[in-house]
């Protein structure tokens, strides 16, 4: 090599070329975010299975609308109540096992019994509403409470019962 390449370690150290704070950073723990990813793997699907997912991924994402499904629950679970000690009332036989015994034992207590298990998975499905299985939770009970409205109406108007 030639004088003129060589390269020579420097006599004075070089100035700091670092800017702003020290990179290196303390370890926080955070959450993770846990992510079901069924939003992701099965919406890429065709068809009805696609279209299934695609619904519960936007149905998971928007707030409003997992809210406006669950306060429903709770308004039907309270409507009947009601309708259904309107019937017994009436002369009406309980078809649910438990709740004619609670019935009998005390309608407060079957009230408070009725009220507070449905209460209870509401909650329990909003705090695991990031989960494929929570969503269609809510769903089959919006579902299941739709129909026994229309059973109530049905019964209302003298077709059933």
């Amino acid at each position: 090599m030639s004088e003129s390449q060589q390269i020579e370690a420097p006599d004075e150290p070089q100035p700091e070329r670092r800017s702003g704070r020290d990179r290196r950073q303390r370890y926080r723990p955070r959450w993770n975010e846990r992510r079901s990813g069924f939003d992701r793997r099965e919406s890429a699907r065709k068809g009805l299975r696609g279209a299934y997912a695609r619904m519960l991924a936007t149905y998971g994402r928007d707030s409003v609308r997992f809210w406006t499904v669950l306060a429903t629950i709770v308004v039907f679970n309270f409507l009947d109540l009601m309708l259904t000690v309107r019937a017994l009332n009436r002369g009406a036989i309980e078809a649910n096992p438990v709740m004619r015994t609670l019935f009998w034992t005390h309608p407060v207590v079957a009230a408070l019994v009725k009220l507070g298990v449905v209460a209870v998975v509401v909650l329990a499905l909003q705090r695991m509403r990031r989960f494929r299985r929570a969503l269609e939770l809510s769903l089959v009970l919006l579902i299941g409470f739709t129909a026994l409205m229309f059973y109530h109406a049905l019964f209302a108007i003298g077709l059933v019962g």
